[in-house]
């Protein structure tokens, strides 16, 4: 099973960490998920809110190396091939992160993948997680979606640029995992 410090946050929010072998291989893909997405389709981001003064839980603050007591935005958007959506992700960003990267914050339908590449960006360790439908996690991601499973997949990572600054992303998958076989 994969460890690493994002399990503690997934605790906190009724997560189960799950081993990497049981992740269908589009979905434990190391690389950028919008390259990922263009390559199976019609691709496009929709965005769904931005909390402008999201107030960090104890353990994202510990994760973005920051106090908990910093304010951050918090993007939400669905990941869509042929108008579909695959993903619902999530990215919390410190203030600091956004005053060093000020295009983060007017993205819109703009990939974060190609914006986090653009900009030398690096993935740390991918964590993966299970949730079930009694999770806010689940209940957020499928508030506009029409779900047939009752269980789905979370993986999350902390991005950091060269210049020190991080970013914590959250994709959710909304297909099952068959459907990627």
């Amino acid at each position: 099973m994969l460890l690493c410090s994002v399990s503690n946050h997934n605790r906190e929010l009724g997560m189960k960490a799950i081993s990497e072998a049981s992740v269908p291989p589009f979905f434990r893909y190391n690389g950028w998920m919008s390259d990922q997405l263009r390559d199976r389709g019609e691709y496009e981001v929709v965005p769904q809110k931005l909390v402008e003064h999201y107030k960090l839980l104890a353990s994202e603050a510990a994760l973005l190396g920051v106090e908990q007591a910093a304010l951050a935005e918090k993007r939400c958007v669905y990941l869509c091939v042929n108008g579909k959506p695959w993903i619902y992700a999530e990215t919390i960003m410190p203030f600091q992160t956004l005053t060093a990267f000020p295009g983060l914050r007017t993205l819109g339908r703009t990939p974060l993948g190609d914006f986090l590449k653009q900009n030398g960006a690096r993935r740390g360790n991918i964590c993966f997680f299970s949730c079930d439908s009694q999770t806010d996690w689940f209940k957020v991601a499928s508030s506009n979606v029409d779900l047939s499973s009752k269980e789905l997949l979370l993986r999350q990572s902390v991005f950091t640029f060269s210049s020190g600054e991080k970013l914590l992303i959250s994709e959710m998958l909304l297909q099952p995992a068959s459907f990627f076989l």
